[in-house]
C-alpha cells in the first residue's frame, strides 16, 4: 500500500473510529485485569496470613500452658508430619539464644544464620524478610525470595516467629499474569474486529448520506436516504435531510412550472406586439398604425405588470420588501375599494357588503394592504355568478385585526386548495377568467410580511372566506395617523 494511501485511511473517520474502539476495549480489558489480579493477589495473601495466624496462636497457647520445652517438642512433631513443613518457624530464647529453626522446603539451600541473625522482631506486625538464595533445579543461580513473618513475645520472654515464603504465591500470580499475556494477542486482535464492525455499523448511515449527497449533486434530485434501524440522531438527521431534499424537489419542481407559467404568459403579449407590429409595418393607415401603439402599449403594460408582482412576491418572501407603517381607520379603506369596485360587482348584480366598526384601527402599510384587499374582491367578483353576495369583515381582539372576504362564488376545488397561493397557479375553473395567477400569491407575500396570515374555508360550488390576522400594534407605540 502506498503512503498516499495510508495517510489517507490514517485520516479516514472509519480508521480513526476503529482505533478508539480497540483502544477503549483494550484499556478495559487491561482494567479489568488489574482489578481482578489484584483481589487475586489481596485473596491469597490475605489466606496466607491467616493460616500464618492461626499458626502463631496456636504454639503461644501451647507454650503458655505447657511451656517452652513442650513448645518445641511439638514443633519438632509437626515438622516431622509435616504440618509446619512449608512455614518459617523460629523460637529465640530471651537472651537471643536460638532454640528451634525450622525453615520452608524452598529455604533448604539458604544459610540458617543469614536469617536468624538479620531478622528483625516486631510483635503484632508482618516483618518483610528477603534474601538470595540458591536454586539448584535451575542451575547454578540464586533469585530473590521473600518471607512473610509475624511475631509474638510469650510471657516468658521467649520470641515465636511464624511465617511462610511468597514464593508459591509468586509463582500462581506469575501464571495469572503469563495467561493474560497468552490471550492478550487474541484480544487485541479482536477489539480492533470489533471496532471495525462497530465503526462500519455507525458510519453506515453518514455513508448513505453522502452517496446522497453525490448524488444530488449529479442532477438526481429524487433521491432520498435509505432510514434503517431504531430511532437516533442519525436516524432523525437522515429524515430531516430527505424532507429537505422532499423540499427542495417541490420548490425546483414549482421554479420550473413557474417559468413554464411565464414563459406561457409572456409568449401571448409578445406573440400580440409583434403582430401589431407587422399589422403596421405594411399598412399606411394613421388608425391602424394607431390601434397598433395601443395595442403594443396594453401587451407591454401587461408584461410589466407581471413582472412586478413577481418581483413584489420575491422580495416579499425574502424578507426585504420595504413597508411604510401607519395608523388608518379600517372602514375608511373599504368605503373606498367598493367605490373602486361598484361598477363591476353592479355588472353582475352583486350585493357587496361591508360590516366594519367605524373607529376599527390597524397599523400598517396603507398601499400594500389596499393591493391585498383590491386582489381579494376582484377574485370575488370573477369567480362569483351573477346575483352574487360579497360580505367584507373585521373585528378586533387583544391579540389580532380579523379582516374576512367572504363569497358565494364557485369556490375551489377540494385538489387546487393547497396551491392556491403558488406563483402562476390556475385551477382549471379559474383558466376562463383572464389573469396572471399572481395576485394569491402577492397577497399571501404581503400579509405574511406583515406577521399576518391567510387562511382559506372553501366550499365547492357554494363560496370562499378568506380570513386574514394581522398582529395588533404594541400599546403605546405612535404611529402616523390616516384618515
Amino acid at each position: 500500500m502506498s503512503s498516499r494511501s495510508l495517510s489517507t485511511l490514517r485520516r479516514s473517520t472509519g480508521f480513526r473510529l476503529t482505533v478508539w474502539y480497540a483502544l477503549v476495549f483494550i484499556l478495559s480489558w487491561l482494567v479489568l485485569f488489574s482489578a481482578g489480579f489484584t483481589i487475586v493477589n489481596t485473596s491469597v495473601r490475605s489466606k496466607d496470613q491467616q493460616i500464618v495466624t492461626e499458626m502463631l496462636e496456636k504454639y503461644r497457647v501451647i507454650s503458655g500452658n505447657q511451656g517452652v520445652d513442650a513448645l518445641i517438642e511439638t514443633l519438632k512433631r509437626d515438622q516431622l508430619s509435616h504440618i509446619t513443613g512449608g512455614f518459617f518457624v523460629m523460637v529465640k530464647a530471651p537472651d537471643q539464644s536460638l532454640l528451634y529453626l525450622s525453615l520452608p522446603y524452598e529455604w533448604r539451600a539458604v544459610n540458617p544464620s543469614s536469617i536468624t541473625d538479620h531478622l528483625a522482631f516486631s510483635e503484632e506486625t508482618w516483618v518483610i524478610h528477603s534474601t538470595k538464595k540458591y536454586i539448584p533445579v535451575d542451575g547454578d543461580m540464586t533469585r530473590e525470595d521473600e518471607l512473610e513473618i509475624l511475631g509474638r513475645r510469650l510471657k516468658d520472654g521467649t520470641i515465636l516467629q511464624v511465617g511462610y515464603s511468597a514464593e508459591l504465591r509468586e509463582e500462581f500470580l506469575e501464571k495469572i499474569r503469563n495467561l493474560f499475556l497468552y490471550i492478550m494477542m487474541p484480544v487485541v486482535l479482536l477489539s480492533i474486529a470489533i471496532g471495525a464492525f462497530l465503526a462500519q455499523r455507525f458510519l453506515r448511515p453518514i455513508k448513505e448520506l453522502s452517496k446522497a449527497v453525490e448524488s444530488v449533486q449529479s442532477g438526481r434530485i429524487d433521491t432520498r436516504v435509505p432510514i434503517q434501524g431504531t430511532d437516533n440522531e442519525l436516524k432523525v438527521l437522515a429524515g430531516q435531510f430527505n424532507t429537505m431534499l422532499d423540499r427542495i424537489e417541490c420548490l425546483i419542481n414549482g421554479m420550473r412550472e413557474a417559468l413554464d407559467n411565464v414563459a406561457h404568459d409572456l409568449r401571448t403579449p409578445l406573440m400580440r406586439i409583434r403582430a401589431a407590429i407587422e399589422n403596421s409595418v405594411i399598412s399606411d393607415d394613421t388608425e391602424t398604425l394607431r390601434e397598433a401603439l395601443l395595442d403594443c402599449a396594453e401587451e407591454s403594460e401587461r408584461i410589466s405588470t407581471m413582472l412586478t408582482a413577481l418581483m413584489d412576491i420575491s422580495e416579499a418572501e425574502t424578507g426585504v420588501m420595504k413597508l411604510t407603517y401607519a395608523e388608518f381607520r379600517l372602514a375608511g379603506l373599504l368605503e373606498e375599494i367598493r367605490d373602486l369596485f361598484l361598477y363591476p360587482a353592479e355588472e353582475k348584480y352583486h350585493c357587496l357588503e361591508i360590516h366594519v366598526p367605524a373607529k376599527l384601527s390597524v397599523n400598517a402599510d396603507y398601499a400594500r394592504i389596499r393591493q391585498v384587499l383590491c386582489n381579494l374582491i376582484d377574485n370575488a367578483i370573477k369567480y362569483t355568478p351573477q346575483n352574487g353576495h360579497i360580505t367584507l369583515c373585521a373585528t378586533q381582539n387583544d391579540a389580532h385585526l380579523v379582516l374576512t372576504i367572504t363569497d358565494t362564488g364557485i369556490g375551489v376545488p377540494a385538489h387546487d386548495l393547497p396551491r392556491i397561493f403558488d406563483r402562476l397557479y390556475r385551477s382549471d375553473k379559474s383558466r376562463a377568467q383572464k389573469g396572471l395567477g399572481l395576485g394569491l400569491s402577492l397577497v399571501k407575500a404581503v400579509i405574511t410580511a406583515h406577521k399576518g396570515t391567510i387562511d382559506v374555508n372553501n366550499s365547492p360550488d357554494e363560496g370562499t372566506t378568506f380570513m386574514i390576522k394581522l398582529p395588533n400594534p404594541p400599546k403605546g407605540v405612535p404611529h402616523a395617523a390616516r384618515g
